[in-house]
């Protein structure tokens, strides 16, 4: 589905200097992939769905979207098939727009708009069958500003904008860092749900490794721009956060010394 082929990035720093954000990287996601990313402050993982979300251009490379080469494509016409959903529950959705108003934006995302109404009735039932499952009552406040909402259901809205055009791929760029445990943990539950439900094909950035491990079908851990260790499910499933730091000292040969990977908040699963 998708192939990243020899892309680099790097960023000024200063007049003269660069940093390499990702450093040549090789990296193919199946079909139905679920891929936990994890790394410390800087090993790439946000300019690595950056790049793809298009975001960023790579300076070198090519990125290959089911083989159309889409590397100078434009965000906007990305969004199309690829879903977001970021770190801070306030991006992703507009404060002062409803609730209806959020999800048809969402709905037409990188398609042509025309300036008829944007919520219709029809519309407004489906937007309705997409928030009562998640019992937040959200279904009951289509007409309310975003910005009245907590972190939570803001949170929890945003994954609905970002599938509910069924996306080819779904980017979470840490989507569970900045809520409180539980509220976290009720993320995380839906995020498995409607990635189940849908199919669909899913690139989660975390800081947690036992989530990395637990999750998914695949997990990828990065440091300084590279690509070190690629796990398949069966190999993941059978270790143990010790061993994971293991495998990432043996692959990046320096000692593990990030304690945020390790350090799990109070409460949180």
């Amino acid at each position: 589905m998708l192939k990243l082929i020899g892309v680099t990035k790097w960023f000024p720093r200063g007049s003269v200097e660069k940093v390499v954000a990702l450093n040549n990287i090789d990296f193919t996601v199946n079909p139905s992939d679920f891929i936990t990313i994890i790394g410390s402050n800087g090993a790439g993982k946000s300019t690595l769905l950056n790049l793809i979300a298009g975001v960023y251009c790579p300076d070198s490379g090519k990125i290959m979207f089911d083989n159309k080469d889409i590397t100078r494509l434009a965000e906007y016409r990305r969004s199309m098939y690829i879903g977001r959903v970021y770190q801070d529950p306030m991006m992703g959705t507009a404060s002062m727009m409803s609730v209806e108003e959020n999800m048809a934006m969402a709905m037409l995302r990188g398609r042509r708009r025309g300036l008829g109404r944007g919520v219709n009735t029809k519309l407004r039932e489906q937007f309705r069958e997409a928030l009562a499952p998640l019992g937040l009552g959200l279904e009951n406040r289509l007409k309310h500003d975003v910005g009245t909402l907590s972190g939570g259901q803001r949170q929890t809205l945003a994954i609905v904008m970002a599938t509910i055009s069924k996306p080819a791929l779904l980017l979470l760029d840490e989507h569970t860092a900045s809520l409180d445990p539980k509220t976290g943990r009720t993320i995380l539950e839906l995020t498995e749900q409607v990635v189940k439900q849908g199919n669909i094909t899913t690139l989660m950035v975390t800081h947690n490794m036992e989530q990395a491990l637990r999750l998914g079908n695949r997990l990828i851990v990065m440091d300084a721009g590279d690509i070190i260790v690629d796990l398949q499910a069966e190999q993941k499933s059978r270790l143990t956060v010790s061993d994971l730091i293991e495998q990432f000292e043996h692959a990046s040969g320096k000692r593990f010394v990030d304690d945020s990977l390790l350090l799990r908040r109070k409460g949180e699963d």
